[in-house]
């Protein structure tokens, strides 16, 4: 089994889905992650007092994972990684 690794959903990309301070948005993505079997490490929604406020989600999924929810439109930033010469 591959070991899983952080990954932020991406705010800066053009294309994608968003989440946001709704019931569906939040339902569909909070769904579709724990169906692949990735974990949900930190929901944070920028302005809790209004609805639809932009929600930044982070997840912690193996490459595969990512590459399924890829597919269905959302946009995840790849792990730092550290490379000593």
């Amino acid at each position: 089994m591959s070991e899983k690794k952080p990954y932020h959903l991406a705010e800066y990309h053009q294309g994608g889905k968003r989440v946001n301070l709704s019931k569906a948005s939040l339902g569909e993505f909070c769904y579709e992650v724990l169906k692949c079997g990735a974990d949900i490490y930190q929901l944070w929604a920028f302005n809790h007092n209004y609805h639809r406020s932009a929600v930044y989600p982070a997840i912690k999924a193996t490459d595969k994972q990512v590459a399924y929810l890829r597919e269905l439109g959302y946009n995840f930033v790849d792990p730092p990684t550290i490379k000593v010469n």
